[in-house]
């Protein structure tokens, strides 16, 4: 499928700019493209300024070009990536979500994966670790899961050791 490139006017800090259905932005003023940065979370996030006016803003391009080509259904507040490519800003890649659905994508398609220890926020990270740890001392080997869970509750083991002091 040819799909032809197609230009919107976009304004921002007082300015004009040309924003392509492909996901490409053009000062009107000097003609040229501009490229903005990638973030560290991969998403392109495009600087305006007129300093003249002392304005200057900054947004992330799949934002711009969902807000000029792609209808926005309700209760929609963001712009998800089909192909979980966050590079890819043509607008046939881009739909608008509900933040739900998108966590929801996000899922489905590997991006995240924040369950349990993976979250990093996780408050059993240090816990799981020293369960591991005493799981591997033979005196403990034959511990039973709510023994585990008991020792993390309680912060003592069934052999009367206490978390954080080190196994030998």
């Amino acid at each position: 499928m040819i799909v032809i490139e197609k230009f919107k006017k976009y304004k921002i800090v007082d300015r004009i700019y040309k924003v392509s259905n492909l996901g490409r932005i053009y000062n009107t003023e000097t003609g040229k493209e501009i490229f903005g940065m990638a973030t560290l979370k991969g998403y392109r996030r495009m600087y305006f300024n007129n300093r003249p006016a002392g304005k200057k803003a900054n947004k992330f391009l799949h934002v711009i070009v969902a807000e000029l080509f792609v209808n926005k259904i309700d209760n929609a507040e963001e712009v998800n990536h089909k192909d979980s490519n966050r590079l890819n800003n043509v607008f046939s890649n881009l739909e608008w979500l509900t933040r739900a659905d998108n966590i929801r994508h996000s899922f489905r398609e590997g991006n995240k994966n924040h369950i349990g220890n993976n979250n990093p926020n996780s408050k059993h990270k240090q816990s799981n670790k020293l369960i591991n740890r005493v799981y591997q001392q033979p005196s403990h080997s034959n511990m039973e899961g709510s023994e585990a869970s008991k020792s993390c509750n309680t912060g003592i083991t069934p052999s009367g050791v206490k978390w954080g002091t080190p196994i030998k």
